[in-house]
């Protein structure tokens, strides 16, 4: 993606929140890379290289309720691995598919 390309892509997140952290983006960013597939949340802080409480602050902005209880961004769905209890899944709404859709028609 070029520069040019990259500031529209960072605009588009800006028009949504534009007090939005970056490792919020990059945490959605990380996400769609993987959809359709879900991604656990202990990779997301792998991947990252940032604290399970981090990723889960991030998540949660990104889902439909922040932390603080108020309004998010719909962008993220969250749920408890059947098979192990202990993991707990993210994957993109049909919200942030078609944030992914945009973000894809940027780049090219």
């Amino acid at each position: 993606m070029q520069l040019s390309n990259l500031s529209h892509a960072i605009e588009l997140f800006r028009a949504m929140d534009s007090e939005m952290q970056l490792q919020t983006v990059m945490t959605y960013i990380v996400v769609a890379s993987k959809d359709p597939r879900p991604v656990a949340m202990s990779d997301l802080a792998r991947k990252l290289g940032i604290a399970h409480s981090s990723v889960t602050r991030n998540v949660q902005a990104l889902s439909g309720t922040n932390r603080h209880g108020k309004r998010g961004h719909g962008m993220v769905h969250t749920w408890v691995d059947a098979k192990d209890r202990r993991v707990k899944m993210v994957e993109l709404t049909p919200q942030g598919r078609r944030i992914k859709v945009l973000i894809e028609a940027i780049g090219g």
